[in-house]
């Protein structure tokens, strides 16, 4: 009866962007979201048989590494049907060195489902996406999963013991609207959206917990506490056509949160789970009219190596028609394609289900996630539609457009507020690759660029002393997997992986300044000078910048305009190249050839003279510029300027004391103890979990995890989160032991 009451709300929307939903499954690792995943595609007839985590055999997680591991590490999409609407499921990982996963798949979606571990509460990686999914105004539901694993007299009182931690650390305003009984059990969980005679004889805290329901609803929406202010009794609210709506209306303003019980693992709760998303997650927002069938515009989110197919690109579709055979052009998202307005040959598109592609010959329209080959067009790279990236299907500043760039960006202000920053964040460890052997080069090259487009999370880089290249992540186990990925793609003799580094930091602590430094080079034949001046300055004081803010690692770039030197008439190529040789002098300083961090730049001069003559166009001459800006800073930082830092992680331990060993809480202080962490909070925290909160820095806690289970025995669970920078303790010690492995 509570599936019928949820559908008699959602089969009113008659257009068929309203029979469409797009919505993730997001939590902590291990709380359940992949087997959830299995549960609802089999609910839906998408699968006949249930996969296993333990089996590695589900639909979601599909690459060898994840079913070996039995985590996800790529977030996976899935297309089905449920009751007369179209649904597209993204499973995303749960670990946080892949968290930057999760927040390209919550761009492409317009609502999540949260599961929670019944037994464990609010975990810490849990809290990290929920906060990244409000940030970006979706609306979410709680699904409160195995419930199976405790006594039946238990599972009441840990739905409400997890409705109280989802109050106070997520921040939502929990609405349940099913539970189990209060005497235990998942054969027949109770709904709370009914009349009150349906309900009245199932147990004696129903009626407090729907009455507790119902004001909640009522406080959120005005219209219904006008209604129900007008009849003191209340008779005449009905929990078809007045709650439900005034609660899917409160759940799309990120007042109330609807939260539902079951588990995953039975399928217990599952259908009622199904129909929650059709009744209280919004459909894909309607594109403006004017646009609608003309303006294609277009997120890329995802890119994949299939094997048949080769590269696809996943998109959400926000307006227009993506189509086979078309030619897109990209808005936004990457500065050099979007001014240069190449087009894209889009080949095929298809609709997604894990790493299984249906092809669509009509293409996809407005609201939907497809995944897209591309082909080639003269003048155009393969694979320049990246991550990021907004597409459209004519070009930028055409005459014949029927609207211009300034409509587009007001049409779609609301839809783009989740769209423009998918910027990885700066990794923190890094490792070289190395190829066994000069035929092994080409192979290891197109490998590692290939693993680069599919997770923008690394990064590529070349050592300029060794030559080696070098490959960045966002945590030690991102660097494990992505070595295994390769050697799965390569073989195990193809390359050499070297040991995982951290990734240090130089911070600006004094000014530095660069006057008339000279490049002399050759153009054509031809003899060229460009000379350059600046300054660079810190942007906060040393013993301000030691906080989370140095994680962004931007520089910001002052043109100062003379009577000597008027930036303004520079072409903004010049201007680009000047930009491009400072990213490139500072990537690597004088110190540890770190990341130069804390930086402001202040440009004053630039001239180029070409054979004698003075005044030569520097747009002439952009590679040269940039060589001079890039050899200026390299040359004439002196490393009394900067200031060696280390990445900070903050750590959460969650212990379980009542299963673990008597002395696995004392084992797990002595070890953080030896790793010079600093222990912030030990408190008591969900249930039986006693909580360890401390900070350490990135080069203490390798090989963490692996001795947080030794001395808890397997019964705590590691967080960890990049917290900031700080200044190492001996800065020459330091210097010494990273360049010299003294």
């Amino acid at each position: 009866r509570l599936t019928q009451f949820l559908l008699s709300g959602a089969a009113s929307g008659g257009s068929s962007l309203a029979r469409l939903r797009n919505f993730g499954i997001v939590a902590h690792i291990d709380a359940g979201k992949t087997t959830t995943t299995e549960r609802i595609l089999n609910a839906a007839g998408a699968i006949q048989a249930v996969g296993s985590v333990d089996r590695g055999d589900t639909v979601t997680d599909y690459l060898t590494q994840e079913r070996q591991r039995g985590i996800t590490i790529v977030s996976a999409a899935v297309a089905f049907k449920w009751k007369g609407h179209q649904l597209t499921l993204i499973d995303t990982p749960g670990h946080v060195d892949f968290a930057f996963e999760v927040e390209r798949a919550l761009c492409a979606l317009d609502g999540v489902a949260v599961v929670l571990d019944a037994t464990r509460g609010v975990q810490a990686q849990t809290v990290s996406v929920v906060r990244r999914a409000r940030r970006l105004g979706l609306p979410a539901l709680v699904f409160l999963n195995k419930l199976d694993l405790l006594p039946p007299a238990r599972q009441l009182p840990a739905v409400r013991a997890c409705l109280r931690a989802v109050s106070t650390q997520l921040g939502l305003a929990p609405a349940l609207i099913n539970r189990p009984p209060a005497s235990g059990g998942l054969d027949r969980l109770l709904p709370l959206l009914m009349d009150s005679q349906d309900a009245a004889t199932a147990d004696s805290e129903l009626a407090d917990d729907r009455r507790r329901l119902l004001e909640a609803v009522v406080e959120s929406d005005d219209d219904l506490a006008d209604k129900f202010l007008s009849d003191s009794l209340g008779c005449s609210i009905s929990m078809a056509t007045d709650v439900l709506p005034a609660l899917a209306r409160a759940t799309r303003r990120l007042s109330l949160t609807p939260t539902l019980c079951g588990s995953a693992k039975l399928g217990a709760g599952i259908p009622e789970l199904l129909d929650a998303v059709l009744q209280f997650l919004p459909p894909p927002e309607a594109p403006a009219e004017a646009h609608q069938k003309q303006r294609l515009e277009a997120l890329a989110f995802k890119t994949i190596k299939d094997p048949g197919r080769g590269p696809l690109t996943f998109f959400r579709i926000f307006s227009g028609r993506l189509q086979p055979k078309s030619s897109l052009f990209v808005r936004s998202g990457s500065g050099v394609q979007a001014a240069a307005n190449s087009p894209h040959r889009c080949a095929r598109v298809y609709r997604p289900f894990a790493d299984e592609f249906t092809e669509l010959p009509d293409g996809a329209g407005p609201g939907q996630i497809a995944a897209v080959s591309f082909g080639q067009l003269a003048g155009s790279a393969a694979g320049a539609v990246v991550t990021g990236d907004v597409v459209s299907d004519r070009p930028a500043g055409l005459v014949d457009d029927p609207g211009t760039d300034a409509d587009v960006a007001a049409d779609a202000a609301g839809r783009r507020r989740r769209l423009p920053l998918l910027r990885p964040p700066d990794p923190v460890v890094f490792a070289s690759v190395e190829a066994e052997s000069p035929a092994w080069a080409k192979p290891l090259d197109e490998a590692l660029t290939g693993l680069a487009l599919e997770d923008p999370g690394l990064r590529l880089r070349t050592d300029e002393e060794t030559g080696q290249t070098v490959l960045c992540g966002l945590g030690e186990l991102h660097l494990q997997v992505a070595g295994q990925r390769l050697r799965e793609q390569l073989g195990p003799n193809a390359f050499r992986l070297g040991p995982v580094t951290v990734s240090y930091r130089e911070r600006l602590v004094a000014m530095a300044t660069i006057d008339s430094y000279t490049l002399r080079t050759e153009s054509y034949g031809a003899p060229v000078e460009v000379t350059v001046s600046l300054e660079l300055l810190p942007r906060l004081p040393a013993d301000e910048a030691d906080s989370a803010a140095e994680a962004n690692s931007e520089t910001e770039v002052v043109f100062v305009n003379s009577e000597a030197q008027n930036w303004g008439q520079l072409p903004p190529q010049a201007l680009r190249a000047v930009r491009e040789g400072l990213a490139k002098g500072l990537r690597a300083g004088p110190l540890v050839r770190g990341q130069v961090t804390n930086c402001s730049v202040r440009l004053l001069r630039l001239a180029v003279v070409r054979a004698g003559q003075e005044g030569a166009p520097p747009a002439k001459f952009l590679q040269q510029v940039t060589s001079a800006i890039y050899s200026a800073v390299r040359h004439r930082l002196s490393a009394d300027c900067v200031q060696l830092t280390e990445p900070l992680m903050r750590l959460r331990v969650d212990l379980a004391e009542t299963s673990a060993p008597p002395a696995a809480f004392d084992a797990l202080l002595t070890e953080l103890s030896r790793r010079h962490c600093s222990v912030e909070r030990v408190d008591r925290g969900f249930d039986d979990i006693t909580v360890v909160e401390a900070c350490g820095s990135v080069a203490q806690l390798a090989g963490l995890p692996s001795a947080v289970r030794s001395a808890t025995s397997g019964h705590a669970d590691l967080h960890l989160q990049l917290h900031g920078y700080r200044a190492v303790s001996d800065q020459q010690q330091a210097v010494r032991r990273i360049r010299f492995g003294a």
